[in-house]
């Protein structure tokens, strides 16, 4: 059977998995290896903000319904509570890293496009104001 890349799995090319890998290491050390990986938080997350959902209880039947793409996504299995979990006990500032990251790379890609965020757009950028 042929395997056709999903648009979630494009979308998630984009974030270069060894750098994910390094800020997830530098942040959160050695985890035990039963824990919830940051990648599959990540895709989780990805998901729910993707698909419009608002409750761990939304998102969990929506990543299970298409539990067979979890495999290409390099995503492991998801359940609410350790999702919840992970959400509640990792730290938020793997992913103002994992931004900043992402934000330079779109800057470095944009060529004579400025690529730009304006500060008022969003409420959380007073986190970010490194990143301009």
């Amino acid at each position: 059977m042929a395997h056709h890349n999903t648009i979630l799995s494009q979308i998630l090319r984009l974030t270069p998995r060894h750098e994910f890998k390094q800020l997830s290491i530098q942040h959160d050390g050695k985890r035990r290896s039963d824990a919830m990986s940051r990648w599959t938080q990540f895709v989780a997350m990805a998901i729910a903000q993707l698909s419009g959902r608002s409750s761990l209880r939304d998102i969990e039947p929506a990543i299970h319904s298409q539990k067979h793409l979890s495999y290409h996504l390099g995503s492991g299995p998801i359940k609410r509570t350790t999702l919840g979990r992970a959400n509640q006990d990792l730290d938020f500032r793997f992913y103002e890293a994992l931004f900043s990251k992402l934000y330079t790379l779109c800057q470095k890609q944009s060529g004579q496009h400025r690529f730009r965020f304006k500060e008022n757009s969003f409420p959380w950028t007073a986190h970010f104001s490194t990143c301009q």
